[in-house]
């Protein structure tokens, strides 16, 4: 196994635990240093960060996550339905 692909594991399984504690600025912060994470599965039914969120009642933190990305990607916001 790579560093790299240990290093994601760590990093995933720090998310995960953030996560389950209500950590959602630490887990989101995180994907903002690593963007493979983004679309990383953090549960065995694929979820990403976005949906455990959105799952634990996180839409604000999730509108501005999304909003960030769209931006950086080039996207208007408009396109968005959270909005």
């Amino acid at each position: 196994m790579s560093s790299s692909v240990g290093a994601q594991d760590v990093n995933l399984e720090k998310m995960r635990s953030d996560a389950m504690r209500g950590k959602w600025r630490e887990v989101f912060e995180k994907c903002k240093q690593n963007r493979a994470l983004d679309t990383a599965m953090m549960t065995g039914t694929g979820d990403t960060e976005l949906h455990m969120a959105m799952s634990n009642g996180q839409e604000k933190l999730v509108a501005k996550r999304v909003a960030t990305w769209g931006r950086k990607k080039g996207y208007p916001i408009s396109n968005y339905p959270l909005f």
